[in-house]
């Protein structure tokens, strides 16, 4: 059993390797302040009946004593003052949503039992100590609600300033200057401190082990191990078989054409991530089920399975872009002889990048020293480095096989950026030589998450070309049936195409630099709210540019034109030669009406953009001019013929 149980833990401190992919290519390591003590707790966990959920009175206090404990101790890490206060807004909203059924319940029994009676009117006692009771209740969910609706708000407000306050850290601590590894203070720091980093990582597996040993008990180790075989099984030949898959389906479903290509690429990403995240966390959660780990086990647990998620895309993405075994499907213009010679370098990426900032998640995981932090800033910038550099010396191979497979030579641009990596990993060795290791390694960790940003909106910008040019464009069928049925122009039809793939083509623009930003945040999920407050929109002088309003007025543009369209069809070809209006009237009717349904769709446009109605009844007036002229030009048209 010991040698069963050390075996796991071993197995899962590989796991441990991996665990930084997700979290460390998304932040860098803000543990620069990391003191020399904090032992963790080691004891294991006695099982315990779950805790009620506190009230609201209870998370107001939590509140109230991380924001104090933030004012007096303002140069502590904010992150874990950001977690809890995260954890308290996530209580209470979950307060809210689970308390609103209750008080329109409440509501409408008091609605059932109606008013109170008027002065000097009788009622039956029951009725009235009933609406009392229920009134009593009503008022203090009530007043519950509101308080975790203000908590909620307290919170976002609090946890902006964690944020901001983190990003101030943080460009203190990347200036932040230590002990060069060129000299004898670095290594004499770390020798110093080697001692307590290997006993709080020996307390990290004691308390991995101890889980183990306790979740393989004779009771549960057949479940255990059929777990941990069922995802591997799903992890390993459940991608290779939704590879295959897809690609039927594809081949099936799908019209021949670019758009197939790209939308596989994306469908094979989606399938390793999910199965594979499916696959670890399932693992994990099983593990928790039948066993009580330490809290800093289970972080541990936590972060092996959204690292093993992150490896997952990687790899499925480097897989689904060099597409060795469907050459024709291949998105990038690569021979088939250098896709094969870089097939192993996705599985490299991920592999190195993972040991790189193993120690990084380690350091956060049992609260190291400052000196071992500053290793492993020295280690991650000199690991990632190499790696970049051996992504550049194979990617030489597709410059060298250009000529034989008839592409054309490198742009320059794709020259001078390549120059640009190399004078920064030049700067990032000297940053490490002076002692600025934690901007050296952040500059390290930037450049390998740029390039999986990269890789990863290559493909979106593909598919944002590939779904327009197939529906919109006059060479699609679908375009074709546009064409027909409303008598488009095939030019139109390109037009609307290449405007609506451009428009996405900016949006997904957009994305890529918050995604490139996403370092400086604290997660992914900042990363996500960073996004979310392009929302709110740009304003220009009194004008606010809102995302949601543009895409709210293009729809109304689009289904607004087609609409008039069909109307001037029914009328130029089913009306209007029904009655007894000459042609030249009938052709002037169509154009006024037209002109005036073009203004109706101009004013409903501006109108979901947030234009207020006095502008847009200047815009009309200014449209009335150009509508005179053309039924002066129409009139004069028809009275010629």
């Amino acid at each position: 059993m010991k040698r069963t149980s050390r075996l796991a833990s071993y197995c899962l401190a590989i796991l441990l390797a991996l665990s930084t992919c997700g979290v460390a290519l998304a932040q860098p390591d803000a543990s620069m302040n990391a003191g020399n003590g904090g032992n963790p707790n080691n004891s294991a966990n006695t099982a315990a009946a779950p805790a009620p959920a506190p009230t609201v009175a209870e998370l107001r206090t939590q509140f109230n004593k991380i924001a104090a404990a933030t004012a007096s101790s303002p140069d502590d890490d904010p992150r874990k003052q950001l977690a809890q206060i995260s954890d308290i807004g996530a209580q209470a909203d979950k307060f809210v949503a689970a308390r609103t059924g209750d008080l329109a319940d409440l509501n409408a029994r008091l609605g059932e039992l109606g008013n109170p009676p008027a002065a000097g009117a009788t009622e039956d006692p029951d009725i009235t100590r009933q609406r009392a009771r229920l009134t009593k209740e009503r008022n203090a969910l009530d007043a519950d609600i509101r308080l975790a609706k203000l908590l909620s708000i307290d919170v976002r407000q609090r946890g902006a300033d964690l944020l901001s306050q983190r990003r101030e850290m943080f460009e203190a601590q990347l200036t932040e200057r230590a002990a060069s590894p060129l000299t004898g203070a670095f290594w004499t720091d770390l020798q110093d401190a080697w001692p307590d980093d290997l006993e709080r990582l020996q307390a990290m597996g004691s308390a991995l082990n101890d889980g183990f040993e306790q979740a393989l008990v004779p009771a549960s180790r057949t479940l255990v191990i059929a777990a941990l075989i069922g995802a591997l099984l799903l992890a390993f030949l459940g991608v290779w078989g939704a590879e295959r898959v897809l690609a039927r389906l594809a081949t099936r479903l799908l019209p021949a054409g670019r758009l197939r290509r790209s939308l596989l690429v994306i469908a094979i990403v989606g399938s390793h991530v999910l199965l594979v995240a499916v696959a670890a966390h399932g693992f994990v959660e099983v593990l928790k089920a039948h066993a009580t780990w330490d809290p800093q086990a289970r972080k541990a647990l936590q972060s092996a399975a959204q690292a093993l998620t992150f490896m997952a895309f990687v790899i499925g993405l480097g897989r689904a872009l060099l597409a060795t075994s469907r050459p024709s499907w291949r998105l990038p213009p690569i021979p088939d002889a250098t896709a094969g010679k870089l097939a192993a370098l996705p599985w490299l990426v991920a592999l190195v990048a993972a040991l790189a900032w193993t120690p990084a998640e380690v350091n956060a995981l049992i609260d190291a020293s400052f000196a071992a932090v500053v290793a492993t800033h020295v280690l991650t910038a000199l690991v990632l480095t190499a790696l970049v550099g051996t992504v550049i010396y194979r990617l030489k191979a597709l410059r060298a096989d250009a000529p034989e497979a008839g592409l054309p030579e490198r742009p320059m641009w794709v020259g001078l950026l390549v120059a640009l990596i190399g004078a920064l990993m030049i700067a990032i060795w000297v940053l490490v030589a002076l002692g600025y290791v934690a901007l050296g390694s952040f500059l390290a960790s930037q450049l390998t998450w740029t390039g999986i940003v990269a890789a990863a909106f290559y493909v979106l910008f593909k598919f944002a070309d590939d779904v327009f040019m197939a529906i919109v464009s006059s060479r699609s069928t679908f375009g074709q049936r546009l064409q027909k049925s409303f008598g488009l122009a095939p030019q139109t039809l390109d037009q609307a195409a290449t405007v609506l793939s451009g428009i996405s083509r900016v949006a997904l623009f957009v994305y890529m630099l918050i995604a490139l930003a996403a370092p400086l945040g604290t997660s992914p999920g900042e990363v996500f709210q960073r996004s979310g407050k392009l929302g709110t929109g740009v304003k220009v002088g009194e004008f606010q540019l809102v995302p949601g309003a543009i895409l709210s007025a293009l729809s109304v543009a689009v289904v607004g034109f087609i609409l008039l369209r069909v109307f001037k069809r029914w009328l130029t070809r089913s009306y209007l030669p029904n009655t007894q209006f000459e042609p030249g009237m009938q052709s002037s009717i169509t154009t006024l009406l037209g002109y005036v349904g073009g203004i109706l769709v101009i004013a409903f446009t501006l109108s979901a953009l947030g234009i207020g109605i006095e502008r847009i009844a200047w815009v009309a007036s200014a449209l009335s001019v150009g509508i005179g002229f053309g039924l002066q030009a129409s009139c004069r048209t028809s009275s010629r013929g």
